[in-house]
């Protein structure tokens, strides 16, 4: 468990910084939002208690 814990890190650093690189110049695709899409989520709290819609 201490192997893994000292190794991913840097190779998860390492995949991010490999993927940056090689998608450096990619573009977002045709009619993707310029704002990331916000669902609403029905919560539930002590004061509202039952079946969520």
């Amino acid at each position: 468990m201490l192997v893994t814990s000292v190794a991913i890190p840097p190779l998860a650093v390492g995949h991010r910084l490999h993927g940056t690189w090689r998608h450096r110049g990619a573009r977002p695709l045709p009619g993707a939002p310029d704002e990331p899409v916000v669902v609403p989520v029905a919560v539930r709290t002590p004061l509202r208690e039952g079946p969520v819609p």
